[in-house]
């Protein structure tokens, strides 16, 4: 709808011209209304994946409104009513050279029933509509809401409950912004990296519970193996309770032990090629919250590498830093770029990163075996 409003409107919030209004833009108004009603049901409720879903299918049924309308099919034909009686071929409310038209240049009816109020009347609902969803979601999505309001110029107070449902939010020729993203696209890389952690703590979880069902199995059966022999439950209780082992938690410093891969022979690792270099460059990746490129010297030549660090790490901090770099990786793309090897990174029991190298400066391009 924004887009559609600065191409076919000027880039401001058109009239609604009543005395066109069909039954599809009538429903769409009461769909706006009926939808706040439904939210509130819901909410008092405690249905709020239900009232979640009302505001799904409001956004759902503003598209297809839209689609059905089909405004700039409605401006085609009006270039092509424009171009045939002045013989210049013009879109909405400007010609090829950017030229501003009056209203009067612009017929409300013509050829197929093209009208400017047409385009008009769907703009302008989908353009409440929008305010709206801004207020629905703003239950759920608070920060995406004061996006939308931004971009419509309006103050945080329009998100305000008793504000739902009026489709008198934004005023006839109030100008707004261009649209923005509400969401970032989520890379591959990122991806795969919660994907993995994910697996690492269902198979941390699975051993757990495996070593807590073993014990319980031992305590059933009424003994515990020692080097002396059988050692009863009761003795064996006691034992725990004289050391201070029952109820006690695993001491910080061994931290938690994540489950292991699965075994692999030398010959696997002989196959990474593990060498030492200095990070000599580092940017962010335009449009990539967690990216950094970093131009990395090996000794014999530097390499482009993109690294998921950029939420540990800022990026002129991190130049002159020697790094573990797996120099024969397959290189991978991402974000147009191409990243040729991988730093080896380790990650602490809060989450935090910290880079694989050696203690004391060695020169680029030294193995790591």
């Amino acid at each position: 709808a924004f887009v559609l409003m600065h191409k076919l409107c000027g880039g401001k919030v058109p009239k609604f011209h009543n005395e066109i209004m069909d039954d599809a833009d009538k429903q769409m108004l009461e769909e706006i209304k009926i939808t706040k009603q439904k939210i509130e049901h819901n909410i008092e409720l405690y249905k709020f994946r239900d009232a979640q879903a009302e505001v799904i299918d409001l956004a759902r049924k503003g598209n297809k409104y839209m689609q059905d309308k089909e405004p700039w099919i409605v401006a085609k034909k009006l270039a092509i009513i424009n171009s045939s009686e002045s013989g210049t071929l013009q879109t909405s409310n400007e010609n090829a050279n950017g030229q501003n038209f009056t209203d009067s240049k612009i017929p409300l009816s013509g050829g197929g029933g093209a009208s400017q109020a047409q385009i008009d009347n769907c703009l302008h609902i989908c353009l409440q509509l929008t305010a709206n969803l801004a207020i629905f979601i703003n239950l759920f999505l608070p920060n995406a809401a004061k996006r939308i309001c931004v971009m419509m110029k309006t103050v945080d107070k329009m998100l305000e409950w008793e504000n739902g449902g009026s489709v008198k939010l934004l005023s006839v020729g109030y100008s707004l912004r261009p649209p923005e993203l509400l969401f970032r696209k989520i890379e591959d890389i990122e991806v795969a990296e919660q994907i993995e952690k994910l697996k690492i703590k269902s198979a941390a979880i699975k051993m757990e519970k495996q070593k807590a069902d073993d014990g319980q199995q031992k305590a059933d059966n009424g003994q515990q193996t020692t080097d002396n022999g059988p050692r009863t439950t009761d003795e064996t209780s006691k034992l725990i309770t004289d050391n201070k082992v029952l109820g006690s938690k695993v001491p910080p410093s061994e931290g938690f032990r994540e489950a292991l891969k699965s075994e692999i022979v030398f010959d696997d690792f002989a196959k990474i090629d593990l060498k030492v270099g200095t990070i000599i460059a580092a940017e962010k990746v335009e449009k990539a919250d967690k990216l950094l490129k970093l131009e990395v010297d090996l000794g014999f030549e530097t390499r482009t590498i993109v690294s998921g660090i950029a939420l540990h790490f800022n990026a002129v901090d991190i130049v002159g830093k020697q790094v573990t770099v797996v120099t024969n990786l397959a290189p991978r793309k991402m974000r147009g770029i191409e990243s040729n090897g991988m730093i080896l990174m380790a990650e602490d029991a809060d989450g935090k990163l910290k880079f694989v190298g050696p203690d004391e400066t060695v020169s680029n391009g030294s193995g790591v075996s």
